[in-house]
């Protein structure tokens, strides 16, 4: 098998084994149902996003299958939450800090409040380097009062960014 072969089977176990551990799940806000306006069909997409998710934690499908899925679900609606939401939560647990960052605006753009999104960004933001950006992040995740283990992650977070 060529390196390229093994690199691919490496990247999809190692993603593998850390979905299965996921702790995250969007925070859910009272707005997060309303925003329909890019399709008719919003309880659809959502149906997607966690089929998508049980594929990634399960195991049972190809890690680039649910990311497929994940990709037309923002496809059809670019500013779908969740769906920006995983695939930004993905791209920082592979490394792609800068795909983070970008599904992750989406997401706060559209939901400002959104506690998880805001600790992803930190993290996104410390992967690429910028130290004062990530702390703003994580700083405004703490005073979203998210819930006690993004509270704990964000406090963290800040406590390795300040050292």
């Amino acid at each position: 098998m060529k390196r390229e072969g093994y690199i691919a089977i490496s990247i999809a176990v190692v993603l593998a084994v850390v979905l299965y551990f996921v702790p995250y799940s969007p925070s859910s806000t009272s707005t997060e149902h309303e925003h329909t306006e890019a399709t008719e069909q919003p309880d659809s997409l959502e149906i997607m996003v966690a089929e998508a998710v049980e594929m990634l934690q399960s195991g049972s499908a190809p890690p680039m299958q649910a990311i497929g899925l994940l990709r037309k679900v923002v496809e059809i609606d670019p500013d779908h939450g969740s769906g920006n939401f995983y695939l930004g939560y993905f791209s920082v647990m592979s490394g792609q800090f800068d795909k983070a960052v970008e599904r992750l605006e989406t997401v706060l753009r559209v939901y400002p409040q959104n506690a998880d999104a805001m600790l992803l960004m930190a993290q996104a933001k410390q992967g690429l380097g910028d130290r004062e950006a990530a702390m703003k992040y994580a700083q405004q995740c703490l005073d979203s009062q998210p819930v006690p283990e993004t509270k704990a992650k964000a406090k963290e977070l800040l406590t390795t960014l300040n050292q």
